[in-house]
């Protein structure tokens, strides 16, 4: 279980980047846009950086072009998971940043984080791909049988997952269901640990459309900048889910 939850922290800042390097970024006056785990919206960019000039960025996009970031008197910076400041980051740095549109490829950024690197990115894609099936099975459910779900993985492979009395079921964030709710069609993240062979989910989440179109975009990475399960945002530990478990039906 903490391996899985270690995973799913790491690959929130992965995906969120990777995702947010993946929007367009040639319409004029849009930002890169992307939604999170329960549906809130993503606008910035994402890019390495290639010039700092007082209280500019410019930072190179997914495309290959120049995109401009204002730094304001409340923009707040993060790096290494602490508070930071705009010379706390140098010419090559990868870069997440929130913020509003000012116009073509610009932006007056809210926050400016720290992004992975490449070689970040290959080790916790390489952690997904060691847990999925594991602790982890993430993927579209292909047949119910309850207590039990076929579920076709990101990856490919088919798996049946058994659901037990203690494993909960929510979906999105926040809203909590029970195994009926839960249809054929849909895109599940389910963390749990292998018994006697067979995958045994502690909960199990729905993923709402549009993230999981996102996912499959990104390869099966799942976590946006503001998302995930609760409790598994990046630097926060998991909330007790008391009341929260549902027996399957």
């Amino acid at each position: 279980m903490k391996s899985a939850i270690r995973i799913a922290m790491s690959l929130a800042l992965a995906c969120s980047f990777a995702a947010a390097q993946q929007a367009p970024t040639d319409q004029p006056g849009q930002g890169q846009e992307r939604r999170g785990f329960g549906g809130r919206e993503f606008r910035g960019a994402a890019g390495q950086i290639t010039e700092i000039s007082g209280s500019t960025l410019k930072i190179k996009l997914r495309d290959g072009s120049i995109g401009t970031v204002n730094i304001a008197s409340d923009t707040r910076f993060r790096k290494a998971g602490q508070q930071a400041q705009l010379s706390d980051f140098k010419v090559g740095d990868n870069v997440m940043v929130r913020g509003d549109s000012t116009g073509d490829k610009t932006w007056i950024a809210q926050v400016v984080g720290e992004g992975p690197s490449q070689a970040q990115l290959q080790e916790m894609q390489q952690r997904m791909k060691d847990a999925m099936g594991k602790t982890m099975v993430v993927g579209d459910v292909k047949s119910i049988d309850p207590p039990k779900l076929t579920v076709t993985r990101t990856d490919g492979v088919e798996q049946t997952i058994e659901a037990d009395e203690n494993t909960s079921f929510r979906k999105g964030r926040d809203e909590s269901i029970t195994m009926p709710d839960i249809k054929v069609g849909d895109t599940i993240f389910a963390r749990g640990e292998l018994k006697n062979g067979t995958f045994v989910p502690t909960a199990v989440n729905v993923v709402p459309p549009e993230m999981a179109r996102r996912m499959k975009e990104n390869g099966g990475g799942m976590f946006m900048m503001d998302g995930g399960p609760r409790g598994q945002r990046q630097g926060q530990q998991p909330q007790a889910e008391s009341g929260q478990q549902t027996q399957p039906k």
